[in-house]
């Protein structure tokens, strides 16, 4: 049987080692959020809130959260849902990452049928 740790190994493992990555990761989200809210708000062009979609996933990626990232794909889609690229690569990331491609192709084929042509 395994044995717990102790109550001040514990409370020093996570202020030390959980606390910080875990600060370190809501402050970069923030910063994703905030910039979002601030292209919205100023009214910024598609391209420039592709790019920052584009660089939240990655961040999410890169920290191995992949239902975040399906999230994070699924939310830009609300905007950028007439772009093939970014549909595209989103059914990509399904298929090789979550390997659920069912659900992609219910949602793509959703779409299509919901409307015209993609830019």
């Amino acid at each position: 049987m395994r044995q717990c740790p102790d109550k001040d190994s514990l409370k020093n493992y996570i202020l030390h080692t959980v606390s910080p990555k875990t600060l370190k990761e809501v402050e970069a989200r923030h910063q994703f959020e905030h910039t979002l809210t601030e292209i919205y708000s100023q009214n910024l062009s598609l391209d420039v809130e592709k790019q920052l979609w584009y660089d939240y996933i990655s961040f999410e990626k890169s920290q191995n959260h992949l239902q975040r990232a399906k999230l994070l794909y699924e939310r830009a889609l609300l905007s950028l849902d007439s772009d093939l690229a970014f549909w595209l690569q989103y059914v990509d990331f399904i298929y090789r990452s979550l390997k659920d491609i069912a659900s992609v192709r219910a949602k793509f084929e959703a779409r299509k049928s919901s409307s015209g042509a993609y830019n």
